[in-house]
């Protein structure tokens, strides 16, 4: 698996990879991270603020969820198979269930100092944010934001 700035998700067979085996189309951004939710769909996050759950075997966009902010910088994408977790660039977290397109909830970090790491002490022109959520079937996701 494979993301380009061309827009799409290019999905190798690594014992050719001389040609991708499916592209996957519709982002209108460049795709900047791709994980698998199971083994025959994949997330793709882009910096045209969606996210998009396509099926590996035909290649189809079967959902694209709107709601956070992705423009300049990659901002975390985690997945347990059915939640899907990623940051947003106004410091927010959003969780969506992989059948809807809307989140399902929406954490904002707020710039308190309490909630910043060490990291965030760093002199830097940006914050540092780590989140942990664990799922009721005990799965973690974890989730870096810069």
């Amino acid at each position: 698996m494979s993301e380009f700035s061309d827009h799409c998700v290019h999905l190798y067979d690594l014992r050719n990879t001389s040609k991708a085996v499916n592209v996957f189309r519709g982002h209108r951004k460049a795709v900047s991270y791709v994980k698998y939710c199971n083994e025959n769909e994949v997330v793709s996050a882009s910096t045209d603020s969606n996210l998009r759950l396509w099926d590996v075997n035909t290649g189809k966009c079967i959902r694209t969820m709107k709601g956070h902010q992705n423009e300049k910088n990659f901002v975390g994408l985690a997945t347990d198979g059915s939640h899907i977790v990623c940051g947003s660039e106004n410091n927010q977290l959003y969780v969506y269930y992989k059948g809807l397109s809307d989140p399902l909830m929406c954490y904002d970090f707020g710039r308190a100092e309490a909630e910043r790491t060490p990291f965030a002490s760093l002199e830097s022109t940006s914050d540092f944010v780590s989140a942990r959520l664990t799922s009721e079937s005990g799965i973690d996701l974890n989730l870096l934001l810069f």
